[in-house]
């Protein structure tokens, strides 16, 4: 692997570079897409530096998930952690807020969109700094590709948002499911001797992340589409008197 690249005269660490390569490119293509939403540009920079709050100050949260279930004290992080509490911070933020021209509907896909990029250079970086590979699989005498697997899965979704924006349609917690998905299974494969090394867990603290954003994902999926239901059901029987 590339742990360091050499442009001109620097040496840089591979790691830290692509992590924070992949948050300029979210920012960018974040503050793109509110701009297509015609979102205001007080909103754009509003939203995009509580994004980047929310991302700074959940890494203690995220170390909390990473090391759930170690067999000693680990240090990493796991950006599942930082996902979890922008589903609940933004949950709360918009539950709350009195600006009807600045609603979850018109700006969840920017937010998801910069995740999915973040989460793809965060995997890219893993992969140049060899880490976080995956487990010999048995009968391939290969290890799982899990850096891949992970981006691929990002790809994925990238595109998915993209098409949810040409369709005017929300993707927003249909990402946070399939992002679970994909955590979950690559999880399993992932090689890390810390890890369960004496089986007494049945999941890594990282899974029971995936499983926690998972259902709430799909409980405030639910709460969203009974309260618009509700909303309809009221407008139609204003408009019938």
């Amino acid at each position: 692997m590339y742990p360091y690249i050499h442009i001109g005269k620097y040496l840089l660490e591979s790691y830290t570079l692509f992590i924070n390569l992949g948050t300029l490119i979210g920012i960018l293509v974040m503050y793109i897409i509110l701009g297509k939403c015609n979102i205001l540009e007080k909103n754009k920079w509003k939203l995009i530096i509580i994004l980047l709050t929310i991302m700074g100050m959940s890494s203690p949260f995220a170390r909390f998930i990473k090391g759930l279930f170690y067999n000693g004290n680990g240090t990493a992080t796991h950006f599942i952690g930082r996902v979890l509490v922008a589903l609940v911070v933004f949950e709360l933020i918009f539950a709350f807020s009195k600006d009807n021209n600045f609603r979850l509907e018109q700006v969840g896909n920017s937010i998801v969109m910069y995740l999915a990029i973040q989460h793809f250079f965060n995997r890219l970086s893993c992969l140049m700094n060899g880490c976080c590979g995956g487990k010999i699989i048995k009968g391939w005498n290969k290890p799982f590709p899990s850096q891949i697997f992970e981006m691929s899965g990002m790809l994925i979704l990238m595109g998915l948002i993209v098409f949810h924006l040409h369709k005017r349609k929300s993707f927003y917690y249909l990402f946070y499911i399939c992002f679970s998905i994909i955590i979950f299974i690559s999880e399993f494969y992932i090689d890390d001797t810390r890890v369960n090394a004496d089986k007494l867990y049945p999941i890594t603290g990282v899974q029971l992340g995936a499983i926690i954003l998972c259902i709430l994902s799909l409980v405030f999926y639910i709460l969203k589409m009974k309260l618009f239901k509700e909303s309809n059901q009221m407008i139609i029987a204003g408009n019938g008197q």
